[in-house]
């Protein structure tokens, strides 16, 4: 044990006792004090459970998180559903390892509890007065009189917290001007909440979730076990509320609060005064949403909702508290690594820079937290009608699912973990960011790279329209567009890309003939810089769509050249190949589809295969259509690369001077200025486009600056050598294989 180190954690909730855990692990020593005299108050909850997970939690929160969620609903303010989500949970288990069990707080706290060796090291009833600074430590001291001194104080007692009051008090005292003067009057508030658990409410299914909208009120009702029903009642304030003026509700104020919205929808069966009546607990609050500046002061720290206090729609709130703990624990331990005598006689500004870590690690995730749920309140709520209105009617119905888990869901990629233990589920399909191959970039260069790659973009479509110059025609040239009808259609096809524009192909490939590939191809290359799928589970194309790119191909020229074979003799072999591109070119992605659709249907028909492929939702994590892309990558880029090959042996051969030796080198430099500049200049679109595709992997975390660098030398020397259409090709095999190559089944 640390000699000299104690920690002195303050609250004893869903923060405090898992600190209290971690702290265990590593045996460091500590005491918690909580203020009331049980340790668990009865409260829904919904834990992200990774870091639970690691500190030996996860079993235990299984046993009695029975059940799952099968549907999840979207539902109108009449209960009216909208949207359907089957089996939530399973696709949360899928897609991050684990599901999101909802079950009692108390339940958790009691297994927290339970989990601790030294519960000698918890003691209830020690509402915190006073906390002093001492030489190498802190003093802390209750309002029944009892005091104990540490090394550091971590205030984990919740949004009216003593401990951060205490630590504003020390900072104003001992150094002036530290905090700013007026931090807990700028703390807003814009909704109330109704929260509580019910149990066997006539006519509820135990395996739903709904998310109910209204006009400034919206609900969050869902299952648990036991025949429980959590329901989340949000009401927006007729003003907003600020700091001392945000009230404090009692019952009477709930039972107002039930009489007004009694008959409230929440199934077309069944409303919240359905639901209330039988409830076993319930609270009225207000809901804080805040992230404080300045978390620390000398020994004293405060995290979880004393720090950073979400709004509990988004379900991050019980989360972010496990992940900040679970910071300072990694900041102390490199510490500790670091320190000559580990933790003993740390020094003030030992203690500082730990505190400081922990912030710094954690400030931009519980904005982004906060924020989010936030702005999800606002668009359940309609606070802007009109924004709603589009998102709900004319947007989310249309964007497919994924895009709808992945708003849900990305609140979870950022999550920490204790660096030390192992994650003992590492099997997911979207990594946690901790596990990338590198770091993630940050959202000020991503913004400044994106808005750079638009310019660009925007100047290509320009001189495409008012300075280029007409594309080439004939055969080879032709042959390289087969690149663009792939990638379109292939990315047209991808469940992330569902809801997008993207997902229309046939836009693109028809706008080719009248526009240009280059013109269409940087359309396309901005819709993907702001709306493609940025997470490893949107990648997925149905395998029939994979295996029908051939045939599709095939068939497309095929039926082209039997439609246009009746051309003059008199038409140049240019014109003919030109003219039969752009009769196939709109076709690939229809009969694509079509091609797809009749394998689809000739498998349902199948009854073993139906069977084995019970649950088709979950088709986007078995990486079936991996193979089958990377064959038609690989056979594209060699037809192709072949293709420009010949061409450019053939067009050399023809300059090459056999007169005289002294002759070469201005024949070489001839050439030089002949391909290397028309054809960058020529393909700046694509070059610009490919190397922005091997940016979005980099920024993502998918590949390091090494890989990066490598490849866009490789996209752009490709060009010449193997030609863009065979150099697009393998960067999309190689890209395909990058993001498949992250999920881990």
């Amino acid at each position: 044990m640390a000699a000299n180190f104690k920690v002195v954690i303050v609250g004893g909730g869903v923060a405090g006792l898992t600190l209290a855990n971690m702290l265990e692990k590593f045996d460091i020593d500590y005491t918690l004090l909580e203020a009331y005299s049980a340790i668990a108050p009865p409260v829904g909850a919904s834990i992200g459970l990774r870091i639970l997970d690691q500190i030996g939690c996860l079993e235990s929160i299984e046993r009695v998180a029975q059940g799952t969620l099968k549907y999840t609903y979207m539902r109108d303010k009449n209960g009216k559903v909208k949207m359907t989500l089957s089996d939530m949970q399973g696709h949360l288990e899928k897609r991050h390892g684990y599901a999101g069990l909802i079950f009692d707080r108390q339940w958790l706290l009691q297994i927290l509890y339970d989990q601790l060796e030294h519960k000698d090291r918890v003691l209830v009833n020690k509402r915190v007065a006073n906390i002093k600074q001492i030489d190498g430590g802190v003093e802390v001291s209750s309002q029944d009189g009892y005091m104990i001194r540490g090394a550091i104080v971590i205030g984990a007692d919740g949004i009216h917290s003593v401990v951060r009051s205490e630590m504003f008090r020390l900072g104003n005292e001992l150094q002036p001007g530290y905090f700013e003067p007026d931090q807990e009057d700028k703390v807003p508030c814009y909704y109330k909440c109704s929260f509580g658990i019910a149990q066997n409410v006539p006519g509820w299914k135990g395996d739903e979730q709904h998310f109910v909208l209204g006009q400034r009120k919206c609900q969050l009702v869902m299952s648990g076990p036991g025949d429980r029903v959590y329901w989340f009642l949000f009401v927006q304030l007729p003003e907003t509320k600020y700091g001392k003026n945000i009230p404090r509700y009692t019952k009477e104020d709930e039972a107002e609060l039930v009489e007004e919205y009694f008959d409230l929808p929440i199934t077309e069966n069944i409303t919240f005064g359905q639901v209330y009546a039988k409830r076993i607990s319930s609270t009225l609050t207000p809901l804080h949403e805040v992230v404080y500046k300045k978390w620390f002061f000398k020994r004293v720290l405060i995290l979880g909702d004393a720090a950073h206090k979400p709004n509990p729609i988004g379900g991050q709130g019980g989360n972010a508290a496990i992940e900040s703990a679970a910071e300072l624990v990694n900041a102390i331990l490199d510490k500790r690594d670091r320190h000559t005598s580990g933790l003993a006689k740390l020094e003030d500004r030992d203690i500082e820079e730990i505190f400081s870590v922990t912030q710094e690690t954690r400030i931009e995730r519980a904005n982004l937290v906060v924020q989010t749920a936030h702005e999800m309140q606002a668009l359940n709520a309609y606070e802007k009608p009109l924004l709603s209105r589009l998102v709900w009617d004319m947007v989310a119905p249309y964007m497919g699912d994924e895009m709808l888990f992945n708003q849900l869901n990305n609140p979870m990629i950022g999550g920490a973990r204790l660096k030390r233990l192992p994650v003992p589920r590492p099997n997911r399909t979207i990594p946690f960011a901790d596990e990338l191959p590198e770091k993630p970039i940050g959202p000020a260069i991503s913004r400044f790279m994106r808005a750079a790659f638009t310019g660009g973009m925007l100047l290509s479509l320009w001189r495409n329209a008012y300075g280029g110059s007409a594309e080439a025609r004939g055969f080879y040239p032709n042959s390289q567009l087969i690149s663009a009808l792939v990638v379109f259609t292939v990315e047209g096809n991808r469940i992330g890309n569902q809801g997008s524009l993207l997902a229309a192909p046939s836009l693109f490939t028809a706008g080719m003939p009248f526009f240009g590939q280059n013109s269409v191809l940087a359309v396309h290359s901005l819709l993907s810089a702001y709306q493609a799928f940025t997470q490893s589970a949107g990648r997925y194309v149905k395998p029939q769509v994979a295996s029908s790119l051939l045939p599709a191909l095939v068939s497309c020229f095929g039926v082209s050249y039997a439609v246009y074979g009746t051309i003059s003799g008199t038409v140049g072999a240019s014109q003919k190949w030109t003219t039969l591109a752009q009769v196939a070119a709109p076709l690939f992605p229809i009969m694509t589809n079509m091609l797809s659709a009749a394998k689809g249907y000739l498998q349902r028909r199948n009854t073993a295969e139906a069977k084995q492929n019970a649950e088709p939702y979950f088709d986007r994590y078995r990486k079936g259509d991996v193979p089958t892309l990377k064959l038609v990558y690989g056979l594209i880029a060699g037809l192709q690369g072949a293709a420009h090959v010949a061409a450019q042996l053939s067009q050399m051969y023809q300059n090459v001077p056999r007169n005289a030796i002294a002759s070469w080198a201005p024949w070489l430099l001839s050439l030089l200025q002949r391909r290397l500049v028309p054809t960058l200049m020529s393909q700046a679109t694509l070059i610009g486009s490919n190397l922005y595709t091997v940016w979005e992997l980099r920024r993502l975390g998918y590949i390091s600056w090494r890989q990066a660098l490598k490849t866009s030398v490789y996209a752009v020397a490709g060009q010449f050598v193997i030609g863009p259409g065979a150099t697009w090709m393998a960067l999309w095999r190689w890209r395909e294989g990058v993001i498949a190559d992250l999920e881990r089944q």
